[in-house]
């Protein structure tokens, strides 16, 4: 699902260009696995593809994790999220973890960040 202030669809390409986007995104049986928000995204509906660009934060409807990025792409044929900019993952608890690029599911049950990870872990488990 997404919701947006303001959008522009180019035919040439099947691409809408949306701004102050909300967007739900539901695994395969229904449930919601996680809600997010960017400035900027543009769908590619013919690749089953949106990317989120500036201020995108997603949180985990599953167990309370929030990743903010710059840029993020949604890739609906494997269903994950990723991206080559700086992220920074933070858990339920207030563990963070920081680094550049980075995979992960939709309900962010499962990130693994490529380069440069640092952390702050303050709940004693990750």
């Amino acid at each position: 699902l997404i919701e947006f202030d303001e959008g522009y669809y180019y035919k040439n390409d099947d691409t809408l260009e949306m701004f102050n986007c909300r967007f739900e995104y539901y695994e395969e049986d229904g449930d919601l696995a996680s809600r997010g928000e960017a400035r900027t995204a543009f769908l590619y509906s013919l690749k089953s593809k949106l990317i989120a660009i500036g201020n995108v934060v997603v949180v985990s409807e599953k167990n309370g994790t929030t990743l903010k990025t710059d840029e993020l792409q949604w890739d609906g044929d494997s269903e994950r999220f990723n991206t080559d900019s700086y992220v920074e993952i933070t858990s339920r608890k207030g563990d963070v973890i920081t680094g550049r690029g980075m995979v992960a599911d939709i309900a962010l049950r499962f990130v693994r960040i490529k380069h440069n990870v640092k952390g702050k872990i303050v709940s004693g488990k990750l």
